[in-house]
């Protein structure tokens, strides 16, 4: 179609031109003989090309544009030299505007034609003059090179310019948020490290243990202070980590670490082959508690180191009302470093406008961002979980039953605790110590939110709270309006497996297993949104196979979605013979 057109418009074209010529050659006899000379013949011929262009570019004739050529300045020979080469007058190029080689080689074939017959130069002074300009052009020409680019390598660049980023942590319910610091080397890719705690906790000073292998190519977390983060940073790289993570402190701006005591202070070497974040504050402690340590095997005052003292007895300590000595906190471990679990810093591109940040890499892009759905195996049998929105690493090991009402308030309440009165059960009293390290199972409900029902299960030392509720409810990811955020990862499971739960506290474990990505708890919204269900039978009936079909997996799903539908028919059959007794 294009060449049938282009044909046209040429036929058209010459047609048009052998017209406008055997025209002017008709005129030529009437034009006296006074203007019969060079420049009337010469004018006539530029009209001629300005119609022919304009009719050319009405029937849509694309003119291929001449590229223009980009001169080194440095290559175009004297202008002298040039005119004198040419025996040209300088005076008169002048006079036409030309004062530099430059702008004599921005004459075109037409510019020397035009200029030429005002200035005499007969057709072969033309054709010399326009050969050395395009030799001139071609000597002084900018040679373009073509660089092959790679898009691996473009991508890796753009995703290691990026300073925001998020930790994730395998059998993690959330992703926690970073920011990259302004020295040290670049996150690692397609990397799964090991998470392990500092030893001291802040890593201002030469890790504890670090001979033996725990360290090698690990991440490391560190509390924020104590030093500045070049310190931890050289301690971490001593120790053969890879990476260090430092938390933030709540009192402290989040921002991008620097290698300076301050901002306009200079920078202070650093190791270029640790990459060094600092976690935002509401990750820390579920992060801590995931993370493996060095304390393994070497005895209490190891475990001591990742205490957490109450405040009144490092007080009383340094004024020594007390001795200093070894307290060791059930609450607070040593059972964390059963849960290790291994991490991957990515960082993110977020674009302006949208609430989502994604990675760059594609082999980042599948990395799964948190764990919200998986089964609690209770002997033998095994229920569905969902887990709550506020983060923390689920235990990754069998867990002991610890039971509790609706954790409204610290367990045990004073009266059990003390005079072994109004205990709900007959253990209920020894809570403390069982708690650290276990799962604490509470009902919904109570007078309280799940964040309260979390943070006094976390006081306990608790490694998982289970918030049990009615079967008639479809099981949803729990939230924390405001921080701080709970400490211990909460998951929500149906009365039946509260029950089971119950049933075997303190003669089995039981395990969390996380589910296959992208997990379920999409599928529990979906069965909740699927009311009000159709007033019409046929399509309740519909949706109901829709829901069967996609939960066909699932008992308890597809439990869930019957009951609801026939408590929906049950109803309707109510009011309708209601309406016939009436």
């Amino acid at each position: 179609m294009l060449v049938y057109r282009h044909t046209s418009v040429a036929k058209s074209t010459s047609h048009s031109a052998s017209s406008l010529l055997h025209s002017s050659e008709s005129e030529r006899s009437l034009v006296p003989s006074q203007v019969e000379g060079q420049p009337s013949r010469m004018a006539r011929l530029l009209l001629l090309l300005l119609l022919t262009a304009a009719q050319a570019r009405r029937k849509g004739v694309n003119v291929k544009k001449k590229e223009k050529v980009e001169l080194d300045d440095a290559r175009l020979p004297p202008l002298n030299e040039v005119l004198d080469e040419l025996e040209l007058d300088a005076a008169e190029l002048l006079a036409r505007g030309v004062e530099t080689t430059r702008q004599l080689c921005a004459w075109g074939r037409s510019d020397i034609s035009i200029h030429g017959n005002d200035l005499g130069w007969d057709r072969d002074k033309q054709k010399v003059i326009n050969e050395k300009i395009n030799a001139i052009r071609a000597e002084a020409a900018v040679q373009k090179t073509t660089e092959t680019v790679d898009p691996l390598k473009a991508a890796r660049d753009e995703r290691n310019a990026l300073t925001y980023g998020r930790v994730f942590a395998d059998r993690a319910t959330a992703s926690f948020e970073f920011k990259k610091a302004w020295f040290g080397a670049d996150f690692p890719e397609a990397l799964s490290m090991p998470l392990v705690r500092a030893l001291p906790l802040d890593g201002c000073d030469e890790l504890l243990w670090q001979n033996t292998s725990i360290y090698k190519g690990s991440a490391v977390l560190a509390d924020r202070g104590g030093c500045s983060f070049v310190e931890k940073a050289w301690a971490a790289h001593n120790a053969g980590a890879k990476l260090l993570l430092v938390i933030n402190s709540p009192d402290r701006p989040f921002d991008r670490p620097t290698s300076g005591y301050a901002t306009d202070a200079e920078p202070t070497p650093s190791p270029d082959t640790l990459a060094v974040g600092l976690v935002h504050q509401d990750a820390g402690p579920g992060l801590a508690r995931a993370a493996s340590s060095a304390w393994v095997d070497q005895g209490p005052q190891a475990v001591e180191l990742l205490q957490i003292r109450a405040p009144w007895r490092v007080f009383m300590e340094k004024y020594g009302l007390i001795s200093k000595k070894v307290v060791v906190d059930a609450r607070q471990g040593p059972w964390d470093s059963y849960d290790a679990t291994t991490i991957r810093a990515v960082p993110l591109k977020c674009v302006s406008g949208r609430p989502d940040c994604a990675p760059i890499l594609e082999s980042e892009k599948t990395i799964l961002p948190d764990t919200d759905s998986g089964t609690l195996h209770i002997a033998g049998e095994s229920f569905e979980f969902v887990s709550a929105a506020w983060g923390g690493v689920l235990p990754d090991r069998p867990v002991a039953v610890v039971t509790a009402e609706y954790l409204c308030s610290p367990p045990p309440h004073w009266f059990c605790r003390v005079l072994s009165l109004f205990c709900p059960t007959s253990n209920y009293k020894d809570f403390y110590n069982r708690a650290p390290g276990a799962l604490v199972l509470a009902r919904r409900g109570g007078g309280c939110d799940f964040a309260t029902k979390a943070r006094h299960a976390s006081a306990v030392g608790a490694a998982v709270l289970v918030v049990e509720q009615a079967d008639e409810e479809p099981l949803l990811r729990m939230g924390a309006r405001d921080p701080p955020f709970p400490n211990v990862v909460g998951v929500a499971v149906r009365s039946k497996a509260g029950a089971a739960l119950r049933r075997i506290e303190n003669t089995t474990f039981v395990r969390l297993r996380p589910a296959p990505a992208p997990g379920f708890a999409h599928r529990w919204l979906e069965l909740a949104e699927a009311a009000p269900w159709p007033s019409d039978a046929g399509n309740a009936a519909k949706a109901l196979a829709s829901l069967e079909e996609k939960n066909a997996g699932s008992a308890e799903r597809l439990a869930f979605a019957r009951a609801a539908h026939a408590n929906r028919v049950v109803t309707e059959e109510d009011v309708g013979n209601k309406g016939g007794e009436l």
